[in-house]
């Protein structure tokens, strides 16, 4: 391949994560285990795609405290585990999940041993806010303006959730990914088009309907090529 794309997920494990706001009742970490990697789920929809062979996919899981999958593996061996039962399920540290993205974007940056094109996106799923004290904007901006000009976009899980924090973090959307978000038909939901955040609840349920717009949301964002700056 000539070419390769870090995607890093982000995977809120704190205690909230544990209510069974879902269609059938299961623990909201498990319904985002089953949106992300379950039969039809995202990452199968990625191995399918045309441009599968340049993904590799590293995992950070956060509560207090941030546990990863280590290095970066290719689609056909990611296995999304349940966040809560790796992360210890406590308070909410988003800023130093943001900082583990950023020294994984080092890493792959620096590696020799893939191609030179390097592209990257981040996608943080959460239901909370930072209560850790950590400083979500400075850790964003840092993640953001890293030479690989990676993309955060965002995924709010539940009522709880800072959407105006979220928002301001995340990425401003190009003319290129609004056109193929409005497309795959999810460009409607996001609370604000120009920022590439989706509200993935209807007040702090997640239904099934919003389930397949997150997988969407992530799948076009992953499959859409942005010029680099």
């Amino acid at each position: 391949i000539s070419e390769v794309e870090l995607l890093i997920f982000l995977l809120d494990g704190s205690g909230s994560m544990t209510e069974t706001k879902t269609p059938d009742g299961r623990e909201k970490v498990e319904y985002l285990i089953e949106i992300l990697n379950g039969e039809g789920g995202l990452i199968e929809r990625l191995r399918k795609s045309e441009s599968a062979s340049r993904y590799r996919v590293h995992t950070i899981y956060f509560s207090e405290k941030i546990e990863e999958e280590k290095g970066y593996i290719e689609l056909k061996d990611v296995i999304i585990k349940n966040a809560v039962e790796v992360a210890g399920g406590g308070q909410t540290a988003i800023a130093k999940a943001i900082d583990k993205a950023t020294e994984i974007l080092d890493e792959f940056s620096n590696d020799q041993m893939l191609p030179k094109e390097k592209w990257a996106s981040a996608f943080l799923f959460t239901d909370g806010q930072e209560n850790m004290g950590g400083n979500v904007q400075e850790s964003a901006n840092k993640f953001k303006t890293h030479l690989l000009s990676p993309i955060l976009a965002i995924v709010g899980i539940g009522e709880e959730a800072d959407e105006d924090l979220l928002l301001e973090i995340a990425n401003y959307s190009t003319d290129k990914q609004r056109r193929h978000l409005d497309e795959a038909n999810v460009l409607k939901y996001l609370p604000d088009r120009d920022k590439l955040y989706l509200r993935g609840h209807e007040e702090g349920i997640l239904t099934r309907d919003k389930a397949e717009i997150l997988r969407q949301f992530v799948y076009v964002l992953s499959t859409t090529k942005i010029e680099k700056l």
